[in-house]
């Protein structure tokens, strides 16, 4: 069982931007980053992990909101929109400028990070236009009850996986093939889609944060580190989830020494969340921690982000981000020290944002 969001939930995230179209003096935004379509339309025609796009949305003032798409989506429009508020284009820039500036008199909120600089300046011709990004996220970064009964279900997905995972480690197995397997085992287990392709480093390989397996793959031999980094899309919903392990029976000082700090460092970070410490807080528990010890240097990214229908979402636990957390969000907690010498630890969970705390998905 799962729990379903309904067209209902749709609209109520719809009035919710709506309701802050005059703080931000807008008649209209204009919505085209395709996982904020999904969040507001449930529209989605598998462009929110693969970066096509399938369409559009346009949220009014007067409460007169429009679906845009090609012919190819037609049927699946008329599925969940108004038939009598879609707006089917060929010329996608060019028919939906023309449909704004008969339609729409105002200024125009729009996306500007994921909006091409042609599509814009189409738009721009006969319209208004204001950038706005920071609005739906804004609505996206505090999850409902739904969408936190999704997100356990697809991480219980990425619990199931770590628990088996070091069954698939062995001498000669290359990182590639470690991960083919967590891809077939998402698959198997009713996953939609990967939210990010797998990271699995042997050895040095986990000193790189975002590291990419060879063509080939690197070879796992006896008494090495190995950081796997993944999870899943699960009815719509995304997943993320780090460990690291040392395949072999003689852990290496460092490494030991390594992981006790970053398990350390992860703790007290998930003790310090709770609604109203800001971003840079908690990031900063986890860093000072690390310069207590002399290897705040090789804490080298953000200690976290948001994730929902994105895998990197708004809040982000970082230094400079002094935005406050607020109850239900959700966010990852992942401090990492990486020594090119030898390799990398890091360590996710992913945390529910609570009045006096958080939990653990």
């Amino acid at each position: 069982m799962y729990s379903m969001i309904t067209q209902a939930t749709f609209e109520e995230r719809r009035e919710k931007v709506r309701k802050l179209l005059s703080t931000y003096e807008l008649c209209a935004l204009f919505v085209s980053e395709p996982a904020n379509r999904y969040y507001l339309s449930g529209f989605e025609m598998g462009d929110i992990h693969t970066y096509s796009v399938g369409g559009y949305v346009l949220i009014t003032k007067e409460g007169k909101d429009i679906l845009f798409t090609d012919a190819r989506y037609e049927e699946a429009a008329y599925r969940i929109w108004d038939k009598q508020h879609v707006v089917l284009y060929s010329s996608s820039a060019q028919d939906i400028a023309d449909y704004l500036s008969k339609n729409v008199q105002g200024a125009i909120g729009f996306e500007e990070y994921t909006m091409s600089v042609g599509f814009y300046n189409t738009l721009a011709k006969e319209n208004s236009l204001v950038p706005a990004d920071s609005l739906v996220p804004k609505v996206r970064a505090v999850k409902e009850e739904s969408e936190i009964e999704l997100m356990k279900q697809s991480v219980n997905l990425n619990h199931m996986l770590m628990e088996q995972v070091e069954n698939l480690f062995y001498e000669g197995v290359t990182e590639r093939e470690i991960a083919w397997k967590i891809e077939q085992f998402y698959k198997n287990a009713g996953a939609s889609h990967l939210s990010f392709s797998s990271i699995v480093a042997f050895g040095k390989n986990s000193a790189l944060p975002h590291y990419d397996p060879e063509e080939k793959g690197s070879v796992l031999h006896s008494n090495m580190p190995v950081l796997i980094d993944c999870g899943c899309v699960y009815h719509s919903y995304c997943s993320d989830q780090t460990r690291t392990f040392w395949f072999g029976d003689s852990p290496s000082k460092e490494y030991e020494t390594t992981y006790a700090l970053v398990h350390e460092a992860q703790q007290k970070s998930i003790e310090g969340i709770r609604a109203g410490k800001t971003c840079h807080e908690i990031y900063m528990i986890a860093y000072e921690y690390f310069e207590q010890y002399g290897v705040a240097k090789y804490f080298t990214h953000g200690l976290g982000h948001g994730i929902g229908v994105a895998v990197h979402e708004d809040p982000r636990l970082r230094r400079n981000i002094m935005t406050p957390l607020e109850e239900n969000m959700v966010v990852t907690v992942e401090p990492g020290l990486y020594y090119p010498e030898w390799g990398g630890v890091r360590l996710e969970y992913m945390v529910r944002v609570r009045e006096d705390g958080c939990e653990i998905l």
